[in-house]
């Protein structure tokens, strides 16, 4: 019989060869995951960022309103609602939760969007209406 310690001694390299190489793969497997999460996160991020930037936006179209752009208060609460609504189908994202989207009229009694409801829509705010403003609210989550 022959020398066989080259043999085993070329087994064992080829070996360890092959644990580096399975080694190698599975970092970079890592790596890639890594990243792609990331990407993603970022990307869903940028996403929020640019739909919150929108409903802002949604909000102050709801201040700037003047009187015959709607005829109706009711007019202007669903042309706004339903543009706050569009913001998250738009860059989709999560839908706003009940009630964090609220455009109301102000509590003065009266339906027709006149200039006295443009006064009450350029004071509105987030918080609830009372008789001399109204609410805009676009919230994205």
């Amino acid at each position: 019989m022959g020398d066989c310690s080259g043999l085993t001694t070329l087994q064992w390299l080829l070996i360890g060869a092959l644990v580096a190489a399975v080694a190698a793969a599975a970092t970079l497997s890592v790596t890639a995951a890594v990243e792609d999460a990331g990407e993603s996160v970022s990307a869903n991020s940028a996403q929020l960022g640019a739909a919150r930037v929108v409903a802002e936006e949604v909000e102050r179209d709801a201040r700037r309103a003047s009187a015959g752009d709607f005829d109706t208060w009711a007019d202007w609460e669903a042309h706004f609602r339903r543009r706050c609504a569009l913001v998250a189908a738009r860059f989709d994202v999560s839908p706003p939760s009940d009630g964090a989207n609220r455009f109301v009229r102000a509590g003065d009694g009266r339906p027709a969007f006149d200039e006295t409801a443009a006064r009450h829509a350029a004071a509105a705010d987030r918080n609830p209406p009372s008789a001399a403003k109204a609410q805009a609210r676009c919230t994205i989550e």
